[in-house]
């Protein structure tokens, strides 16, 4: 099991950036476009990584800065839950 953690940034799910791009005022187009290519990098880098065994988690370096516990608790419970479906994949398989 692997985890991998991005604080340097976090991509907006489409719903929230659907919601941002109506906010903005400044350099309209140039923002959108730019939240719409890192959606999609995102989202290959995400699908490449998934399917090498990877857990990719984002986290806001906001959040991390207000909340660093709670990020971190974020990681251990999502180290906690892989392992125990590791555990149960296991077991299954060796009652096969």
């Amino acid at each position: 099991m692997s985890v991998i953690l991005d604080i340097s940034y976090a991509t907006l799910d489409f719903a929230t950036a659907m919601i941002e791009k109506v906010k903005l005022k400044s350099n309209r187009e140039f923002w959108i476009e730019k939240i719409e290519r890192n959606i999609k990098r995102d989202s290959e880098t995400d699908r490449t990584l998934y399917g090498m065994g990877w857990i990719v988690m984002r986290f806001w370096g906001s959040d991390i800065k207000k909340n660093l516990s709670g990020c971190v608790e974020d990681v251990m419970d999502t180290i906690f839950q892989s392992r125990i479906e590791a555990y149960i994949s296991d077991f299954e398989y060796c009652e096969q």
